[in-house]
């Protein structure tokens, strides 16, 4: 039977840089996509806060929050960045964590980043939308992802409010 350690806040954030670059990379081949021929017929997506909004989720969110909960959900309960970081994600019995786990982890996890992108449309397409709604969101998505950040680093088991509903744990082997 294996042994693990909660992992702290500091390989965490490691995993986390990790994952961030193929996050960027992907941002980066949607950006490259999205000025050749076939990417111009995506424009029309893009005419709205509502449809912006939408193209943004199933283009980037969803792809992105998929890759976490389909591989964070399967056997080795770590994708491949938090492999290459010595961590990975399990229930706080010990057990695998499953893909609803994983999946409902992953939703709140990227909330924040959600909520961000409905923000920024509404500022960028509707700019006389009621004002106080799109800085609202806007700080809320903040406030939240800095909620989950000194979670982290402040609470002795280092779950945020994303692990915690999950009923998961970032770990290290001991």
């Amino acid at each position: 039977m294996d042994t693990f350690l909660i992992a702290g806040w500091r390989p965490r954030v490691k995993a986390f840089l990790y994952d961030y670059l193929l996050i960027v990379l992907y941002i980066s081949l949607l950006a490259l996509l999205s000025i050749s021929p076939p990417g111009e017929r995506l424009a029309g997506f893009f005419t709205s806060p509502a449809s912006a909004d939408l193209a943004a989720f199933v283009l980037l969110v969803l792809p992105v929050l998929l890759y976490f909960a389909l591989l964070e959900g399967g056997s080795s309960g770590a994708t491949w960045d938090k492999r290459r970081a010595g961590v990975r994600v399990i229930r706080t019995d010990g057990g695998r964590l499953g893909y609803s786990r994983s999946l409902l982890r992953e939703t709140v996890r990227f909330l924040p980043w959600q909520m961000a992108h409905t923000a920024v449309y509404r500022y960028a397409f509707a700019p006389d939308y009621i004002a106080w709604r799109a800085p609202a969101l806007n700080g809320a998505s903040l406030a939240l992802a800095a909620y989950y950040l000194i979670d982290l680093v402040r609470r002795a088991d280092h779950r945020p409010l994303y692990d915690r509903m999950a009923g998961s744990m970032v770990v290290t082997r001991r």
